[in-house]
């Protein structure tokens, strides 16, 4: 079978058809592109909203930390008739013949063993 020139051009011609009602025909190029973007922009608000979170988080832990300083300071002990803070007190810091012992409004003293 011999193919003529006019088969040539049908046949070209339906190719070129198929072509552009196949673009024709698409679901939306340009659709992808727009969720991509979409997703993009959801992703960085994630982030954000995260980041915002973990610097509230961080400067909430900051301002426990200053607190638990401050009421550390505040705590302190007597010993005879100097002041240390309680938290220096353990067991290495007693001398040899001290005690701690808790007085009536609750404080730890340290005084001798009799």
């Amino acid at each position: 079978m011999s193919f003529t020139p006019e088969f040539w051009l049908i046949l070209g011609l339906t190719l070129v058809l198929g072509w552009v009602l196949g673009l024709m025909s698409r679901s939306g190029g340009g659709r992808w592109k727009r969720e991509l973007a979409a997703e993009r922009e959801a992703h960085v608000a994630t982030k954000r909203d995260y980041d915002a979170r973990l610097a509230e988080a961080d400067k909430r832990a900051a301002e426990h930390d200053r607190r638990i300083a401050e009421y550390e300071r505040a705590r302190e002990v007597r010993r005879d008739d100097t002041v240390v803070r309680e938290g220096r007190i353990d067991n290495l810091d007693l001398r040899p013949g001290e005690r701690i012992e808790v007085d009536a409004d609750g404080n730890r003293v340290i005084r001798p063993i009799r």
